[in-house]
């Protein structure tokens, strides 16, 4: 027996090393899918970031007010904050093109390499020949100390004609990034998924070899015993009905039973289907998520199962990380754009099929630039965890609340019948953001202004409904701050002239929806900035 068992030892060995090389290339490949996966992950977050650029840098420049021109009245803190975007987008725009390091959305450095897909450069092109011109007109914004009005006003018009377009390049971009990645990542699964099979292969040809050479040597148990052992993966052998007729020594560790106690269990003592999840349990009551290879062998007439368990407990663990960092914000534990766009296709489904509303309020904090620069970036983090609770808080279970970046934050509010309820909402929303007067003891002033758009009335695209209430917020900003405006077409129009036309008998309800037809802009205390 010694003999025939140092004959054939080298080729067990050997298939032996098979295994555990592919076993480690499984562990590499998923080391280097994690590193692939960060990298797609940082440019779609980075590409994302150049559309809220592009809006903030044309936001900058309509905030420029010729008054201000006229009167010589400084406003160097709105080209201040207008030049570190334009900065900002120019560096990422290059990079993109280039490849380069560019600073991230954590404020850290993010090195990109270069797009090489012919449609990402095409649009990164056409990106660059649609921001060279206002570049250089920024440029001279910046630096011309004698700018005319007529100038600045060429300049606001000439942003505002190109805006929907260079947002549309960056939507595009977003877009056929997460195409690619997508397709990256699948190609990738399928590589792993073949590499894994190679490793099962080796591994039950060395079990395949094992059995070969136990036979041969008279079913000797404590050579099968030293050969599993040498397995660096919990094995269990068990009969047709589940019996356990031997395991080795991971199965020890795993498990936490001795091998006596493994031994003459069933097999589904340790190892259970739960709503199709395998569930390993241990001999202290904890249990873990399990993958689970088997093979059927008949080993001198006796049919055997041999059956290799993992934990995959961290795997689960990062699986659902990693799933939380693509639809979560990480400092609020909002939903991100990502989870908002998603259920917002799921709503204006449901409320076409029900004949509801949606109303989006595109909300941005007014006062909260001065709280940052001044109490510093943590005051200004706590601020953005308290804005966020407040908004869960003011509105219903089935509504969501969405930070879409920076101090901007969205509601989407579900299953509505007419437009004074927005109205509610809009001034319950601004009462409570401008209720929050502290920060860890540090007295603050925050207002919000905010813009809302309506499905059906104004589109049942969500990207068009949010940019909707952009602009429609940016009117409210720019007409006092602190208030809310209601976007208008000619849809919005006709729904509230046809609203007025039945004749109501309640004058109050009457003046409320003229109020909401000419959409003025509704301050905290309840005044009209259009003088209504």
């Amino acid at each position: 027996m010694n003999s025939l068992l140092r004959n054939n030892l080298g080729l067990i060995l050997f298939w032996l090393s098979v295994f555990i090389i592919m076993d480690l290339s499984i562990l590499g490949l998923n080391i280097w899918i994690s590193i692939e996966i960060d990298k797609d992950t940082a440019a779609i977050n980075l590409a994302g970031r150049q559309r809220m650029l592009s809006q903030r840098i044309t936001k900058g420049i309509l905030s420029i007010d010729n008054q201000q021109i006229q009167e010589k009245i400084d406003f160097q803190d709105e080209l201040s904050e207008l030049n570190a975007s334009y900065k900002l987008f120019d560096q990422t725009l290059l990079a993109f093109k280039n490849g380069g390091s560019v600073l991230g959305t954590k404020q850290t450095p993010v090195t990109l390499k270069a797009v090489e897909d012919d449609h990402q450069r095409r649009i990164i092109e056409r990106t660059i020949a649609l921001w060279n011109p206002l570049k250089s007109l920024l440029d001279e914004l910046f630096y011309d100390k004698k700018i005319s009005i007529g100038r600045i006003t060429y300049i606001r018009d000439y942003a505002m004609l190109n805006n929907n377009a260079l947002l549309a390049l960056m939507n595009d971009l977003t877009s056929t990034m997460e195409d690619a990645a997508r397709d990256k990542t699948r190609r990738i699964r399928i590589f792993q998924t073949v590499a894994m099979v190679l490793a099962f292969v080796s591994f039950m040809v060395v079990l395949l070899q094992v059995f070969q050479r136990i036979k041969f040597i008279s079913q000797n148990e404590k050579f099968l015993s030293i050969i599993i052992d040498n397995i660096d993966t919990c094995v269990l052998i068990h009969n047709e009905a589940g019996k356990i007729e031997n395991c080795n020594s991971r199965s020890t560790e795993l498990f936490g039973f001795e091998r006596d106690e493994i031994i003459g269990e069933n097999i589904n003592t340790l190892i259970r289907d739960i709503d199709s999840e395998l569930i390993g349990k241990r001999k202290d009551g904890t249990c873990f998520f399990a993958s689970m290879e088997h093979n059927a062998l008949t080993v001198d007439k006796t049919p055997l199962v041999i059956k290799t368990v993992r934990d995959i407990s961290s795997q689960r663990v990062a699986e659902q990380s990693l799933t939380r960092l693509a639809y979560y914000d990480p400092l609020t534990s909002l939903p991100n754009r990502i989870l908002l766009k998603d259920r917002m296709t799921q709503e204006i489904g449901r409320a076409h099929r029900n004949k509801k509303m949606i109303a989006i309020f595109f909300i941005d904090l007014d006062g909260f630039k001065t709280v940052n620069d001044t109490a510093g970036h943590k005051i200004g983090d706590l601020l953005l965890i308290d804005v966020a609770k407040i908004l869960k808080a003011s509105v219903r279970q089935n509504d969501s609340v969405c930070r879409w970046g920076g101090d901007e934050f969205i509601v989407m509010y579900t299953d509505i019948d007419n437009l004074d309820s927005c109205n509610k909402l809009a001034e319950n929303l601004i009462r409570n953001i401008s209720g929050i007067t502290h920060v860890r003891n540090r007295r603050i002033q925050l207002g919000a202004s905010i813009g809302i758009s309506i499905y059906p009335l104004g589109s049942d695209n969500p990207d068009i409904l949010v940019s909707q209430a952009d602009v429609a917020m940016y009117e409210a900003k720019k007409s006092g701050k602190n208030n809310y405006r209601l976007h208008q077409n000619v849809k919005t129009k006709t729904w509230h002239n046809n609203k007025l036309n039945t004749g109501s008998s309640n004058k109050a309800d009457t003046r409320t929806d003229t109020r909401t037809t000419t959409a003025p802009c509704f301050r905290k205390d309840g005044a009209c900035s259009n003088g209504s």
